[in-house]
């Protein structure tokens, strides 16, 4: 996977991927940063720009493809695709012996290789998705 990290921008609150750094931002505290990567490929690293992120999104990849290409994160929500037919929603997380999957109804974790997954939101931004009714 070309990506690093993914994490929020403190600035705009909108979503960086890149190296994880901590770095001065024109003061004398260090502040967590990404080393933002033109077109998130890593190929090109000629130049990039230092973005100051909320520590707390940071989100590690998962080396796992979603449908439509999408890169799952930790912190994402998917739901599974069992024959077309979608699955009670899941959150991805990390746990000793890899990323896992906690279901929304009975929080036990699942695997997460050998399945197609859809991803639908992140908890950041969608923790309705994560609601039980």
């Amino acid at each position: 996977m070309n990506l690093k990290i993914k994490a929020k921008s403190v600035k705009t609150g909108k979503w960086v991927y890149g190296y994880f750094m901590y770095d001065w931002d024109g003061s004398e505290t260090l502040k967590p940063m990404i080393q933002e990567l033109p077109n998130k490929k890593l190929g090109d690293v000629t130049s990039f720009t230092k973005v100051v992120i909320d520590k707390s999104t940071i989100c590690r990849p998962t080396s796992i493809g979603a449908i439509c290409g999408a890169h799952i994160f930790e912190n994402d929500i998917v739901i599974y695709k069992n024959k077309g037919i979608a699955q009670t929603p899941a959150l991805v997380v990390w746990s000793p012996s890899g990323f896992s999957t906690q279901c929304s109804i009975n929080k036990e974790l699942g695997g997460m290789y050998g399945f197609t997954f859809e991803r639908i939101g992140n908890k950041f931004d969608n923790s309705e998705l994560l609601l039980v009714n």
